[in-house]
């Protein structure tokens, strides 16, 4: 069975807070509108499989990637 997570839970794993957290995946979301494992919810509350947090991570990563290559072609 695949184990379900919340915000406070990924929050945690990332070491980051709630707040960050959702300041992230809401960048995230603006890049990759269809992507489940930021629209994932029960209700109102967002939840994660770790498959989404796999998922989310590696966009972190990429974005992080990203960040550093265009600041790097523009001098900031």
């Amino acid at each position: 069975m695949t184990k379900i997570l919340n915000r406070k839970e990924v929050a945690e794993l990332f070491g980051v807070s709630q707040k960050t957290l959702q300041k992230q995946i809401n960048e995230l979301k603006e890049k990759h509108p269809n992507n489940s494992c930021l629209n994932r919810y029960i209700g109102k509350r967002q939840i994660f499989t770790e498959g989404d947090v796999n998922q989310i991570t590696e966009l972190l990563c990429s974005k992080s990637s990203q960040d550093l290559t265009e600041n790097l072609h523009t001098g900031t």
